[in-house]
């Protein structure tokens, strides 16, 4: 399957340890959709990404 610059964008916007954890996908399978609903789930899904990977419980 060939990918679009949406795609690929979206797999590098990945923190590269979330890219290592996904290391069963191979990155030319991923895709986020090429329709405004994809992109809106994407975006949303490496918001929530982000916000886990930053976070630091309370000491």
């Amino acid at each position: 399957m060939a990918r679009s610059p949406q795609d690929r964008a979206a797999w590098l916007d990945l923190d590269p340890a979330t890219r290592e954890r996904l290391d069963f996908l191979d990155p030319e399978d991923f895709t986020v959709g090429p329709t405004a609903e994809g992109a809106a789930q994407w975006e949303r899904f490496t918001a929530i990404l982000d916000k886990a990977e930053n976070y630091r419980p309370p000491h």
